[in-house]
């Protein structure tokens, strides 16, 4: 099962154990974190619940797909990473 950090907008950190097969969103939402908007329910169309991914990870995730930058393009929260 994979583990997840979430640092949320104030700045707590959880450990947060998911389901393989979830998706990030899913995980996230699935464990109590009410800023997560998930307007789109998951269908990522929204960029509401994008992530920031540590820059030590990008060479292991890689780089955002083409269809991500552009919704992410709508984010005031958007950062490299």
């Amino acid at each position: 099962m994979p583990t997840l950090i979430v640092v949320d907008r104030k700045g707590n950190e959880k450990a947060v154990t998911g389901e393989a097969g979830l998706s990030v969103m899913e995980v996230i939402r699935d464990n109590g974190f009410d800023e997560l908007l998930a307007l789109c329910g998951g269908s990522c169309s929204c960029a509401t619940c994008h992530v920031h991914v540590d820059a030590d990870w990008i060479a292991r995730v890689g780089p955002a797909h083409e269809d991500e930058t552009d919704l992410l393009d709508s984010s005031d929260h958007r950062e490299p990473t």
